[in-house]
C-alpha cells in the first residue's frame, strides 16, 4: 500500500468514517526509496498504533483491525446477508428502484436452506440462464426476512427486492408431486466406439460402468438415454424435469420433439407443453468431452488409435465420471 493512501484513510476516519483492516506490512512502490519507506512506516503507525488493540478511535471515526462481524455488532449495524454456508458467494448492488442480490456456488455439493437479508421490498427470484423471474410471494418482505434459496453445486440466481411489485414477474409455485425416474433406461452408444448394442441399466452410473471390454470403458462422445413415461398432465399444472448430475451437455427430446439442451447447472427442463396423455418418450443425449478416450488412445499404437490432441492425458490416468448421473426427477408444481 502507498504511504499516501494512508494517509488519505487517517485523514477519513478523522472525518468520521468507520474502516476495517490491517496494518500493511510492506510499501507498494520501489519509487520514492528511503523517505517514502520511512512515510510509510509513520502512517501506518499513526493509523494502527503499536498495539494491537482490535479498536482505535481517530478523530470521530474509528478503526477495526480485522473482525467483520466484530465490528458489524459494536456498530449497532446488521448484516446486509446471513448465511450459514461460507460457500454461498454473493454480491449486493442497488439501482433507484430495487436492492440486487446475486449468488452463487462452485461446484461440490448444494446450498438448500434460509437466507437472512436486511434489504426489505417486493422479492423475485432471477434466472441468470434464461431471464425469467419469479416473485416470492405478493407481500412486501421486511428487513431481517429470511428468504428460502435452492442453489445447485455450480449454479448461481439473482434475489431482488423492488420497491414496488413487478406485474410481470410469475409466482413461485408450489411442488405438487415428485416422481423419481432413474430406472428402466435404455442407453446407446454409436457404432465402432466399443459398444455392440444397447445397454439397460436400473441405476444411473458413469459410462465406464457399463463397458465390457477397454475401449467401450474409455468411451468419450454421445450417449442417447430413452424410456418411456407414463402421465396423465393436468390443467395448468408445470411439469420440470431435473437430470441432477450431467457431465457434461445434455439435449432433452419428448415425443421425438427437441425440448432444450442444457450446459450447466442446474440441468432442469420445462416439460409441460410437450406431454401427452399416456405414454410419452423421453430421450435425453449426453455428450462428453474427449479426455477418457484420449486416456484410451494413449496407450495405443498410432495407426490405430481415433483421437489426436498436442497435449493429451497419459495412459492410464483416471478417467472422468461421464454420463447421465442423476438422479432424474419429475416435479409437478
Amino acid at each position: 500500500m502507498l504511504p499516501e493512501t494512508l494517509e488519505k484513510i487517517h485523514s477519513l476516519i478523522t472525518q468520521g468514517a468507520i474502516v476495517i483492516g490491517t496494518p500493511p506490512a510492506e510499501i507498494a512502490t520501489l519509487s520514492g526509496g528511503r523517505e517514502a519507506e520511512q512515510q510509510f512506516k509513520i502512517a501506518v503507525n499513526t493509523l494502527w498504533g503499536k498495539g494491537t488493540a482490535p479498536v482505535r478511535s481517530i478523530g470521530k471515526g474509528r478503526l477495526y483491525r480485522d473482525d467483520l462481524l466484530a465490528a458489524l455488532q459494536q456498530e449497532h449495524i446488521t448484516p446486509d446477508v446471513q448465511v450459514s454456508d461460507t460457500a454461498v458467494h454473493w454480491l449486493h448492488r442497488q439501482t433507484a428502484d430495487a436492492d440486487i442480490y446475486f449468488f452463487s456456488l462452485n461446484q461440490g455439493k448444494a446450498f438448500r436452506g434460509p437466507i437472512t437479508f436486511r434489504s426489505e421490498g417486493y422479492a423475485e427470484i432471477w434466472d441468470p440462464l434464461t431471464g425469467s423471474t419469479k416473485a416470492l410471494g405478493s407481500n412486501k418482505r421486511s428487513a431481517g426476512d429470511s428468504i428460502s434459496v435452492d442453489l445447485d453445486a455450480g449454479s448461481s440466481q439473482f434475489v431482488v427486492f423492488r420497491k414496488e411489485p413487478h406485474k410481470l414477474a410469475e409466482p413461485v409455485k408450489k411442488l405438487i408431486t415428485e416422481t423419481a425416474l432413474n430406472k428402466g433406461w435404455e442407453v446407446s452408444f454409436p457404432q465402432g466406439w466399443g459398444f455392440s448394442s444397447p445397454v439397460r441399466i436400473d441405476s444411473l452410473a458413469p459410462w465406464f460402468t457399463f463397458g465390457t471390454n477397454p475401449e467401450s470403458q474409455h468411451f468419450s462422445g454421445t450417449a442417447t438415454y430413452k424410456r418411456q413415461l407414463t402421465i396423465h398432465p393436468q390443467p395448468r399444472a408445470a411439469y420440470i424435469l431435473d437430470l441432477g448430475e450431467v457431465e457434461a451437455i445434455a439435449k432433452v427430446n419428448i415425443n421425438g420433439k427437441e425440448v432444450d439442451t442444457k450446459w450447466t447447472y442446474p440441468y432442469r427442463v420445462d416439460i409441460s407443453s410437450y406431454l401427452k396423455e399416456g405414454n410419452n418418450e423421453l430421450q435425453i443425449s449426453v455428450t462428453s468431452t474427449w479426455f477418457n478416450r484420449l486416456v484410451y488412445d494413449a496407450g495405443l499404437p498410432e495407426d490405430q488409435r481415433k483421437t489426436w490432441t498436442i497435449n493429451g492425458p497419459d495412459k492410464g490416468s483416471a478417467l472422468k465420471k461421464y454420463g447421465l448421473l442423476g438422479p432424474v426427477m419429475l416435479r409437478q408444481y
